[in-house]
């Protein structure tokens, strides 16, 4: 099985009031181009961590260094429905420069999306992460889910890619590692640009509605931050 590797790329991230996305994207649908190949869908990540929430902590505390261990797969904005694939993937940051491992893994969308991730199919796919060069241990267990709606596009004039992440929520947690509150959306969206320029598009920039800031921002910290933190977990 092949390894699928991005080389270290430069990623700014900004926020914006839930309530202001699709002003955003209809600016975005105006200025720039949309991807050609995966122009939008909805995205499921199901991200591991360990009892003692090692891979939060790299985030809460600040460090420079950051890893994300997850499992993902695509559906289509608007349907419950997933279908297709998923990837078993290493997210590693280093300030603004990150960059991202991922192998395809055999389950179907649709075995996942269907499956509690207290199943054994989660841990399976644990041990996919040796090959990423993460090992696997036996500490290692899915935490919760997240979605959200990704819209993606091309600037071609600073040659960054741009998306628009909307509607991010907890969908489902793992039972037997916490409890908390799903199916709300975070007040906040987010733009991503990724590549070389780093900047936000002009046609956002100069958009004082949409009220954008940059922000380290983290959809796992912020979906714990907002429905696990002060619930239970083991």
């Amino acid at each position: 099985m092949l390894t699928h590797a991005s080389r270290l790329e430069h990623e700014e991230k900004y926020l914006l009031p839930a309530a202001r996305s699709q002003t955003a994207l209809g600016l975005l649908r105006r200025g720039l181009r949309e991807d050609s190949d995966y122009p939008r869908g909805r995205v499921h990540s199901v991200y591991f961590d360990t009892p003692d929430w090692k891979h939060l902590a790299e985030k809460t505390a600040g460090n420079r260094h950051k890893t994300k261990l997850r499992v993902r797969w695509y559906g289509q904005i608007g349907s419950n429905r997933s279908s297709g694939g998923c990837f078993v993937e290493v997210k590693v940051r280093l300030g603004s420069a990150r960059s991202k491992l991922r192998l395809p893994a055999a389950p179907e969308a649709a075995v996942l999306a269907g499956a509690p991730l207290w199943d054994p199919v989660f841990g399976d796919l644990k041990a996919l992460l040796g090959e990423l060069g993460i090992p696997a241990s036996g500490t290692l267990r899915p935490v919760f889910e997240v979605v959200y709606d990704r819209y993606r596009f091309v600037d071609p004039i600073n040659r960054d890619r741009i998306s628009l992440d909307t509607k991010i929520l907890i969908s489902r947690t793992n039972p037997l590692v916490c409890h908390g509150r799903t199916g709300v959306p975070l007040y906040n969206a987010v733009v991503e640009v990724k590549g070389p320029g780093g900047r936000l598009p002009r046609i956002l920039e100069r958009d004082r509605r949409l009220n954008l800031r940059r922000s380290s921002f983290s959809k796992y910290e912020a979906c714990h931050t907002a429905a696990i933190k002060h619930a239970q977990c083991t």
